[in-house]
């Protein structure tokens, strides 16, 4: 969906926040899409808002004659809209860094997602691009870690990624909304946000938590 109709869902998605939509996800019987806490923004002020281009990639001490080939085709292959997500790219070295950063945002991509570390941290986020890793290092991946394959399911952060899901994330950490139920799912979020509005309204009125909870069943 990545076009006017995927520009106007992420516009929609950017209004919400990730407990109001993970709370729907429950209600909808997908339980486990939030990913592990471990996953945190480079920057405190860090969002993404997108749909997953997602790649595998391992911890290996291979030294291939030509390095990050699969990484260089998964790069270059991002469109407007996507976030990168990577799985399995391991804690032994940096998996993404400032040079892959510009290239992705070249493309149009909107932010990553690295199940592992980063490096040229401070150059990534003084460029702006949204990043949600686990840490840094300074190494680099070349001999501890490579690309096997891009757009396909991945594991990231414990939850299944399917190419295309929508991912969403802010101080509160990653949700990711599958493809099927996107729509269903923003409606349902619009209309729970607009409810806790007015459950903040009555509380700072002096309602007890008790009160808000039977009349709206929200909390």
């Amino acid at each position: 969906m990545h076009n006017s109709d995927g520009n106007k869902i992420i516009e929609r998605y950017k209004a919400l926040y990730t407990p109001v939509v993970c709370d729907i996800l429950d209600q909808m019987g997908y339980r486990r899409q939030f990913l592990d806490y471990g996953l945190r923004p480079l920057d405190a002020k860090h969002r993404v808002y997108g749909f997953a281009f997602t790649m595998q990639a391992i911890e290996s001490p291979e030294m291939p004659e030509f390095p990050y080939e699969k990484q260089f085709e998964g790069t270059d292959a991002l469109s407007p809209g996507e976030v990168l997500v990577v799985a399995g790219a391991g804690t032994q070295t940096a998996f993404w860094g400032e040079l892959f950063s510009t290239r992705a945002r070249s493309q149009g991509c909107v932010g990553a997602v690295i199940d592992g570390l980063c490096r040229d941290t401070a150059k990534v986020v003084g460029m702006g691009f949204n990043v949600f890793c686990r840490g840094a290092v300074p190494s680099d991946s070349y001999g501890r870690a490579l690309v096997t394959d891009y757009r396909v399911p991945v594991n990231c952060g414990g939850v299944t990624v399917h190419p295309g899901d929508f991912v969403m994330g802010d101080g509160d950490g990653l949700v990711v909304v599958p493809k099927d139920v996107l729509l269903e799912v923003v409606e349902r979020a619009e209309v729970k946000a607009l409810t806790e509005n007015k459950v903040r309204e009555e509380l700072m009125a002096g309602a007890s938590a008790q009160e808000v909870y039977k009349k709206y069943g929200v909390m």
